[in-house]
């Protein structure tokens, strides 16, 4: 066996995989097969067909709000003067360490 015939078959070998993952992918969509029986699907598997789904399906229990409310807004604002007072901070210490450097520097 040369090896010329050797990379035919591993070709071959992976030609015919591809085959046949797409031919099982083609059969299930057709089929609308989903890999779970009506009896393992619990309304919560992402795989449950949608006829299936259990009545125990959690509901959202909290509005959504909007973000015109004034506690959102409110929350917002907080965050980005949090974000400002840390730059602020940040910058000062940056500062300091860059004079106390000059200063070392000139006094050697």
């Amino acid at each position: 066996m040369n090896q010329d015939s050797g990379m035919k078959n591993i070709i071959l070998a992976i030609v015919a995989l591809g085959i046949g993952a797409a031919a099982g992918w083609f059969v299930a969509g057709m089929t609308g097969t989903t890999g779970v029986s009506p009896v393992e699907c619990n309304g919560q598997d992402v795989r449950c067909p949608s006829g299936v789904e259990s009545d125990t399906k959690s509901k959202r229990k909290v509005p959504i709000r909007s973000a015109n409310d004034a506690g959102v807004q409110k929350r917002i604002l907080e965050k980005r003067i949090h974000y400002l007072e840390q730059g602020i901070r940040l910058a000062k210490e940056k500062r300091t360490r860059t004079v106390d450097r000059v200063k070392s520097a000139s006094n050697a």
